[in-house]
């Protein structure tokens, strides 16, 4: 009983910054050009670990709420050692609104930033999604994605395990 009263509680708290937003009217369709900046394929390298991310706009309809809105989905490939961990790659064709592929980010409803950005990364090793934030720079005219990973907290349902498959704390360049 108190598991499931913990897990309503951590919830509710977590979801609780949409309950304060204003939900748009449904229908609306929300437009979003400045995530174009995202699109693309993206890349980051250390000695031979390797993580490829494609990202892609996709205008998503939001079934509970019945409105659209631009967000950002994507796929990954993670070589660590030499050795392929996971590989969602092959999926990025077919993401949209009926396919989700490994990455679904969106702009924070109640402090939009468009150089910051919040979202989910599945985790199939950890049989989790793992909370992503990514912001994007310009370094001496090179674009980059500083990308922070962090688990959602310690309260795991089974078979989801605790800890983080990608490296939490990266910095990508384009393709």
């Amino acid at each position: 009983m108190k598991l499931i009263y913990l897990f309503s509680l951590v919830f509710v708290l977590f979801h609780s910054n949409y309950l304060f937003s204003q939900t748009p009217a449904p229908g609306s369709n929300i437009l979003r050009p400045e995530l174009d900046k995202y699109v693309g394929s993206w890349i980051c390298t250390n000695g031979v670990d390797e993580i490829v991310i494609q990202l892609k706009k996709v205008n998503y309809l939001f079934q509970n709420s019945q409105y659209a809105e631009d967000i950002i989905m994507g796929c990954h490939k993670y070589v660590k050692n030499g050795i392929l961990v996971e590989n969602y790659l092959p999926e990025f064709p077919f993401i949209g609104q009926s396919k989700k592929g490994s990455i679904f980010i969106y702009i924070e409803p109640l402090a939009p930033n468009i150089n910051k950005l919040t979202g989910t990364l599945v985790d199939s090793l950890k049989h989790k999604k793992q909370e992503l934030n990514i912001e994007y720079r310009v370094n001496n005219k090179i674009e980059v994605l500083v990308w922070n990973l962090t688990s959602p907290g310690d309260l795991l349902l089974p078979p989801a395990e605790s800890g983080i498959t990608l490296p939490s704390d990266l910095i990508f360049r384009r393709l």
